[in-house]
């Protein structure tokens, strides 16, 4: 599971810090910071850094145009209502396919926040990797703007260049967090 997911709409970046422990993998951590603005990707994983050019729509996981809707679940009673969409997900970045379904909550007009998600990773069809994840505790605010800055492992690779994929290939019954 994710541990912590950060989503600055005004500088257009968006943050994946990842930090699980697998019975049989041993301890991994992920940290993706998806610079839209800057048109970069930054991906950490267990300390190796790998920079790629980013293009995309910046909401695209949250009221994704490449979605489709697919109705609407209203929890709670009289005024205390709590309304969350879910949309069927289709999206692909620059090395994965992904297909799933998205549960999310609507801010505003175009503006949503993500509740939950149960997507399907493919390459050239092959399926590489299957999440859930379920996002609660969420703050309106960033308490740490420094997440967005491009990671220390990085800091000497900002020139894009052709870096393999991480081939990642973890699979777990025990996740400790």
């Amino acid at each position: 599971g994710y541990s912590r997911l950060y989503h600055d709409e005004k500088k257009g970046k968006y943050v994946k810090d990842v930090k699980v422990e697998f019975e049989k993998a041993g301890k991994v951590t992920l940290f993706v910071l998806e610079d839209y603005a800057g048109g970069r990707r930054y991906t950490v994983l267990n300390g190796n850094c790998s920079v790629k050019p980013l293009t995309g729509d910046f909401n695209r996981e949250l009221c994704v145009k490449q979605s489709d809707y697919k109705g609407r679940a209203v929890l709670g009673l009289n005024d205390d209502l709590l309304p969350m969409d879910l949309y069927a997900v289709n999206y692909s970045n620059p090395d994965y396919d992904i297909y799933g379904e998205a549960v999310v909550l609507p801010i505003s007009e175009g503006r949503c926040m993500r509740q939950t998600e149960m997507i399907n990773a493919r390459v050239k069809s092959k399926l590489v990797a299957v999440e859930s994840a379920v996002v609660f505790n969420t703050t309106t605010s960033i308490s740490d703007p420094s997440i967005f800055d491009i990671p220390k492992e990085c800091k000497g690779n900002l020139h894009l260049k052709k870096v393999p994929p991480f081939n990642l290939n973890l699979h777990a019954i025990k996740i400790r967090l």
